[in-house]
C-alpha cells in the first residue's frame, strides 16, 4: 500500500520534452501532398494543417501551408512521423468546402507517400454543454477525431456559455472532452454530405464529486476503523470540527 501522490510523481518523470536532458530536437521531415475537387482538378490557395482551432464560427489552423497553382504542398510534421501515417485537413479558400486524408512523410527505409485530399462541401456540426452544480464554467480540452492515422484535426474552443463547433466533410467523428472538474465524455457524430448543419443539442457534463463541494462544507463521513483517536474507533468527520485534521488518502495498484 503507497499513497497515491507517487503515481502523480512518476507521470510528470514520464512525460518529457524531446529536446529534453541536453538533446537537441530533431529536424522535422516533410509531408507532400496534392489538394483535389471532386473531379480531381488541383485546387489552388487551399489551406492544409494537421490541427485547426474550431469555434461554431471560425477554423484556425496551426503551422499551416497553402496549396500551389497545381494543387500541391509540402508541410513540415514532427521527425516521429517519418515513415509512418499522419492526417491532415485541407480547407478551401473561401471555407466552403473541406477534406481529411493522410499521407506519408519518407523514412530512411520507406519511400514517401504523398497525401491526396479531395475535397467536398463542409457541414457545420454545433452543440451546447452544460455543467449543472458548478457555480462558474470549468476550464476544457475539448477535441474531435477521425478514424485515420494521428487525425485528431479539430481543437474546439468551447464559448462562455458552452458552445462549441466544428465544420468537416461527411463521415464519422468522435468527440472527447476532458475537464479536471467534469467527468470525461465521447460523443459520436456523424456529418452527411445532405445537409449543411449538424444539431448537436445539448451535451449534459456531469462535475465531479470533488468539484460539487468545492468552497462547501465537506460531506459527513465516518471512519470504519480508526486509531489513535481517544478511544473512538469510528469517529466522524465532524468530531473533528475547528481542529486541524491532516488527510491522507491511500490505494492499491
Amino acid at each position: 500500500m503507497r499513497p497515491l501522490v507517487l503515481a502523480a510523481a512518476l507521470a510528470t518523470t514520464v512525460g518529457f520534452s524531446p529536446g529534453a536532458f541536453g538533446q537537441e530536437p530533431a529536424a522535422p521531415v516533410t509531408l507532400t501532398g496534392i489538394v483535389i475537387d471532386s473531379a480531381g482538378r488541383p485546387i489552388k490557395g487551399a489551406t492544409v494543417a494537421r490541427s485547426w482551432t474550431s469555434s461554431p464560427t471560425s477554423m484556425t489552423p496551426q503551422n499551416p501551408v497553402v496549396t500551389g497553382d497545381d494543387g500541391t504542398f509540402a508541410l513540415d510534421v514532427p521527425s516521429y512521423f517519418a515513415g509512418r501515417e499522419v492526417g491532415v485537413l485541407a480547407r478551401s479558400a473561401n471555407g466552403a468546402f473541406t477534406g481529411i486524408a493522410v499521407g506519408a512523410p519518407a523514412s530512411d527505409d520507406d519511400e514517401r507517400r504523398p497525401a491526396e485530399v479531395t475535397l467536398r462541401k463542409s457541414i457545420q456540426w454545433t452543440a451546447t454543454l452544460t455543467w449543472e452544480g458548478l457555480a462558474t464554467k470549468p476550464s476544457f480540452s475539448a477535441s474531435v477525431s477521425r478514424d485515420v492515422p494521428s487525425a485528431d484535426v479539430y481543437r474546439l474552443e468551447v464559448g462562455d456559455n458552452g458552445e462549441i463547433g466544428f465544420a468537416g466533410p461527411t463521415g464519422d467523428y468522435e468527440l472527447f472532452l476532458y475537464s479536471s472538474d467534469l467527468q470525461i465524455k465521447f460523443e459520436s457524430i456523424s456529418l452527411d454530405e445532405r445537409e449543411a448543419h449538424n444539431d448537436g443539442g445539448v451535451i449534459a457534463m456531469t462535475p465531479t464529486v470533488l468539484a460539487q463541494h468545492y468552497g462547501k462544507a465537506p460531506p459527513a463521513w465516518t471512519v470504519t476503523d480508526a486509531r489513535n483517536t481517544g478511544g473512538n474507533t469510528k469517529p466522524a468527520l465532524g468530531d473533528f470540527r475547528g481542529k486541524w485534521l491532516l488527510i491522507e488518502f491511500w490505494g492499491f495498484w
